[in-house]
């Protein structure tokens, strides 16, 4: 990804703000990097021009990846850098349910391919699932990550970790259970990871070879192919022509491990 590609003098470099009641109160000022690392953080430096303390690169070394947060990339330069794409609009981002949102991407504000958030009383446009704070368009991580990799859904990405269950039970993925504690910003000492339920396989072509009954109360049910997957579906609906279920009733051969 175009993050990776970043050259050592072009990451980290952020800029610590003390925050008092809600306010900010501006940068920490600093005269040296003692100053910096003894409230902060060994990663904290003094920028001298600026006088304040600035946020030094993550290095990675033979650990690569797994040296850097989820959501980073190790690059050529033994440098942690954050993993996205950049874009301009969301005809740019190639995953369903991304868009071209504002991020901090290694302290700088960038427009990158990302989701939008949500939480779990939903909030996602319609065709969207909320997955592990995120809404997602289709099965995140391409539906699961490799053994000792967990997913990042925030950039769509399989990150190495050895905190994840051995394996997770079909129809769940291993995910890291904190979304805002990834990328530059994050606290190896606090990352944990956990089994997620998948999204519900999201239709498009329903309709197919349709049959109606209608019952004596007014409600009713069709039942039709569903052309994405070629499963037959059920749906109900009541007196009101209101849809209130499905039912899949053919499609997931027996045997088979579910995807969502």
């Amino acid at each position: 990804m175009l993050w990776a590609l970043l050259s050592a003098c072009e990451c980290g470099g952020g800029t610590v703000v003390k925050v008092d009641g809600g306010q900010d109160a501006g940068p920490v000022p600093c005269q040296n990097d003692a100053e910096c690392q003894a409230s902060l953080g060994d990663r904290w430096y003094c920028d001298q021009t600026a006088g304040e303390c600035k946020l030094g690169p993550r290095y990675c070394d033979e650990g690569g990846d797994a040296d850097c947060c989820p959501g980073q990339t190790c690059n050529r330069g033994g440098i942690c850098v954050d993993d996205y794409e950049a874009c301009t609009d969301d005809a740019d981002c190639a995953v369903a349910g991304q868009r071209c949102l504002s991020r901090l991407v290694n302290g700088v504000e960038q427009t990158v391919c990302t989701f939008a958030r949500c939480d779990d009383t939903g909030g996602c446009e319609p065709g969207l699932d909320c997955f592990a704070g995120f809404c997602v368009g289709e099965p995140p991580c391409g539906g699961g990550c490799p053994p000792g990799q967990a997913c990042v859904p925030s950039n769509n990405s399989c990150h190495p970790t050895d905190l994840c269950p051995m394996s997770c039970d079909p129809g769940t993925v291993a995910v890291f259970s904190d979304p805002d504690n990834v990328d530059d910003s994050c606290d190896p000492d606090a990352l944990a990871c956990h089994c997620e339920p998948l999204p519900p396989l999201e239709i498009s072509d329903i309709g197919r070879h349709s049959g109606l009954a209608v019952l004596r109360d007014g409600s009713a049910v069709v039942s039709a192919l569903e052309g994405d997957h070629e499963d037959l579906v059920v749906v109900s609906f009541d007196a009101a022509g209101t849809r209130i279920g499905e039912t899949w009733v053919d499609g997931v051969p027996t045997g088979a491990t579910p995807v969502a």
